[in-house]
């Protein structure tokens, strides 16, 4: 799979044996068009204030090739068209596992894609419910099979109860 980094940075992708893959900008940067809210000017401000911007399309982001993976700012990520799994983010987030040194993010151990298709294997994965106790079924023959055939409508009951509010 090639890597096209389409921001302005050489990113620092940190292997899962602490091996660094550098990957420089490929002189294109995916961006997204703005226009900048108004200013207005704030006592004891140095700077105008200025609204939020609106934001547009995203601009030279390349259209879908074979074999290649795009790597965009999140900005960007989140606002490409879903179905666009080529392209993804560095995950520089709280739960990412990016490196930090003296606050700054130089290295990142995961990619996260931008706006796959739902149907993708891109899910998240449903939360892992409670554990359920099972009861140990010790008999033998055709009883043995009804406690076993009980128990597990008993564990099926108790994990259905833990999906549905009362």
């Amino acid at each position: 799979m090639k890597l096209l980094n389409l921001t302005p940075h050489t990113l620092t992708l940190r292997g899962p044996l602490g091996l660094d893959h550098e990957i420089p900008p490929s002189g294109t940067v995916a961006r997204v068009a703005s226009t900048p809210g108004a200013g207005r000017d704030v006592a004891g401000v140095p700077v105008p204030v200025h609204a939020p911007s609106a934001w547009g399309a995203v601009v030279d982001l390349p259209g879908p090739e074979a074999g290649v993976l795009y790597i965009v700012s999140a900005l960007v990520a989140g606002r490409v068209p879903v179905g666009r799994s080529d392209v993804v983010s560095p995950g520089t987030g709280p739960a990412d596992g990016a490196v930090r040194e003296a606050g700054r993010v130089v290295a990142v151990t995961r990619l996260v894609r931008a706006r796959p298709e739902p149907s993708e294997d891109t899910t998240p994965p449903a939360p892992v419910a409670a554990p359920v106790a099972l009861r140990l079924v010790t008999t033998t023959g055709a009883q043995g099979a009804h406690d076993e055939a009980a128990a597990r409508r008993e564990a099926a009951n108790a994990q259905r109860s833990l999906h549905h509010d009362p």
